[in-house]
């Protein structure tokens, strides 16, 4: 299956195996992203049950949109193959963790436990319960954040539709709660109970009741108390003892009857335990070390020589970022620095569309929004957002729409390019391809475009005569422009750039990146290329591309788009709700959360506003 494409999902790798099927990473070539792909086993597809549980995990998972859960996007059939998209997250499980470091840092257990409480208030709040919470099911992304997985065996709280069946216990035993071994009804305290069992493995490298046999782990969650772990490590005290003990409804004290509970708890004691649980000993021992004690009186002038120090840096920040440069022709526009400060989803307006899916692309002319999602509809909002929806069967797979005169051009899948009246009115379709087409570009009444298994060609918009280009390294082109009326640079899935210097005769070809290259941006006037990769990385040209500088932003997932306002102020957008900003012609770059977590796609401005576009219908704007 690796390397084969599934619609508009190229299997890339297989991340792994469980009892219900296998999970591959995906790149979507619609959304220029990458998914993870969960496979049912085609031998489970004759069980009902199974089934059944394999679609309630997409319909329940796809209500839930939040930065702690790994978010689902919907199905996929395919021949004899039924899967789940979900969101692709970089990053290591707890499980992994436990493997690679045996025991965890105790106030670094307690961080990701309440990372994973947030999760589950959410999900408790909307009426779903996990099921089969351990460590497997929980991965850190490489920014630190927790995510919960795994949705497959959650039920709704609402359902009157049991789906276990006797014998047939869900969820893991080592994990499994009292109720689920009973077959009984299972509550929020069902997640409360596994969380507390994970809690336990983290900081013992083992979970409580680690027997060979089954019915011995069964009898141990019915009966037995663990052992206290103060007991086994010095660094662990006996609060946390405590704490477990009322996940699992095993205390003398008190028990969590939610997730708001625990989390509360948890909480007092990220702040409350002393100091020295920071640091976890492998090989403690009994004895206790003499703590080094700090004189007040040396605290006071450090104090004040970091106020100063920090004072001198804002102004330094000031004056060459915000007092104009003698190299500096261009006139700055004006724009509100307050993109500077934390941003709440209140500074974002969001404009509500009706019954909108994802939105792929958008373009902003005569001050009319024009957007395409992907279920068919694109979408004209005026400058009083008011919002006019047309469907036609022929937008299905638009992933790039561009404008001409008060024309505009849509291309997509199956290589059509549709043009179009300012009213998204078809005149006229022309089918150049059987491959998907990806990004385009137009200069004056030339578009050249890009997209899957090495497809490049050229189209004039008058004459709708079109070329497609074989010289091409052969890869999936993700974004292509035009520098000049002859000059044009290409990034693709391979990590490498091409630049041709005179209209495509020729390319020459760089490998930039062992990561996909995503997007590029020109800045109209400086000889300055930015080009988004993988991972959360800039490569950034001021030579016309002929060296560049890797730039590593302070984020995992990858910038979809960028906007570039003026000679200092650029802005881009990821795929984790993120604007990312720079207020110094692209040198460095800070990041601000939207208050949006879903993908955002596209960013573009009209001179006042600032407009994005996302996933599940997200349009939203903040002035300038």
């Amino acid at each position: 299956m690796i390397g084969t494409q599934i619609q508009h999902y190229k299997i890339i790798s297989e991340l792994g195996e469980g009892g219900m099927g296998k999970v591959f990473k995906a790149f979507d070539t619609k959304l220029e992203r990458f998914v993870a792909i969960k496979f049912l086993n085609p031998n489970l597809l004759k069980d009902s049950l199974f089934l059944e549980r394999f679609r309630n995990e997409g319909k329940n998972h796809a209500k839930l949109s939040h930065p702690n859960i790994v978010m689902v996007y919907g199905f996929i059939e395919y021949r004899d193959l039924i899967g789940l998209i979900i969101e692709y997250v970089d990053g290591i499980t707890i499980e992994k963790l436990i493997e690679k470091y045996k025991r965890l840092n105790v106030i670094y257990s307690l961080k990701i436990i309440r990372q994973v409480l947030i999760a589950l208030e959410y999900a408790h709040s909307k009426g779903l319960i996990h099921r089969d919470i351990k460590p497997s099911n929980i991965i850190i992304d490489n920014n630190g954040v927790a995510k919960l997985m795994d949705f497959g065996i959650s039920k709704s709280l609402d359902s009157k539709i049991e789906l276990t069946r006797l014998g047939r216990n869900l969820g893991t035993i080592l994990y499994m709660s009292p109720e689920q071994i009973n077959n009984q009804p299972t509550t929020v305290r069902t997640d409360l109970y596994s969380l507390g069992i994970t809690l336990y493995e983290m900081l013992n490298g083992a979970p409580p009741y680690y027997f060979s046999n089954e019915f011995k782990i069964y009898e141990a969650h019915l009966k037995n108390v663990p052992q206290k772990l103060s007991s086994k490590f010095p660094d662990v005290p006996p609060e946390i003892d405590e704490l477990i003990l009322s996940a699992m409804n095993k205390s003398t004290v008190v028990n969590f009857n939610s997730a708001t509970e625990f989390r509360k708890t948890v909480e007092e004691l990220i702040f409350s335990l002393p100091i020295k649980i920071n640091q976890v000993s492998y090989n403690a021992s009994d004895e206790k070390k003499e703590e080094k004690k700090i004189n007040r009186n040396i605290l006071v002038p450090i104090f004040f020589t970091i106020i100063l120090l920090s004072f001198a840096s804002l102004i330094y920040l000031f004056v060459q970022n915000y007092l104009p440069r003698n190299d500096e022709k261009l006139e700055e526009q004006t724009i509100n620095f307050n993109t500077i400060k934390p941003t709440t989803k209140t500074e974002w307006q969001k404009i509500d569309i009706p019954n909108a899916s994802n939105f792929i692309d958008m373009i902003i002319l005569n001050d009319k929004i024009y957007t395409i999602d992907d279920n068919q509809k694109a979408y004209l909002i005026d400058e009083n957002s008011e919002v006019k929806i047309l469907t036609n069967s022929l937008f299905d797979g638009i992933n790039k729409i561009l404008s001409y005169n008060n024309l505009l051009i849509l291309l997509g899948n199956n290589g059509n390019i549709l043009i179009t009246d300012k009213d998204l009115n078809i005149i006229k379709s022309i089918n150049v391809s059987e491959k998907s087409i990806l990004s385009a570009d137009i200069l004056n009444k030339q578009v050249v475009f890009c997209g899957s298994d090495g497809l490049v060609g050229k189209f004039d918009v008058e004459s709708y005569n079109y070329s497609i280009m074989s010289n091409v390294h052969s890869t999936d082109y993700l974004d292509i422009k035009f520098l000049n009326s002859n000059k044009i640079i290409l990034v693709g899935i391979d990590g490498s750039v091409l630049i041709s210097e005179n209209t495509g005769k020729d390319w020459s070809r760089e490998k930039l990146s062992n990561n996909y290259l995503k997007k590029i941006a020109i800045h109209p006037n400086k000889s300055q290329i930015l080009i988004s990769a993988g991972g959360g990385t800039i490569f950034s040209s001021i030579d016309g591309g002929k060296s560049w500088t890797q730039i590593q932003l302070n984020i995992t997932s990858p910038v979809n788009d960028f906007y570039i306002f003026d000679l200092k102020n650029y802005y881009a957008i990821s795929s984790s709700g993120d604007l990312i900003y720079s207020t110094d012609g692209g040198s460095s770059w800070n990041v601000q959360r939207t208050g949006y977590f879903v993908p955002l796609n596209r960013i573009s401005s009209d001179g006042r506003n600032l407009f994005i576009i996302g996933n599940n219908g997200l349009l939203i704007k903040k002035g300038l």
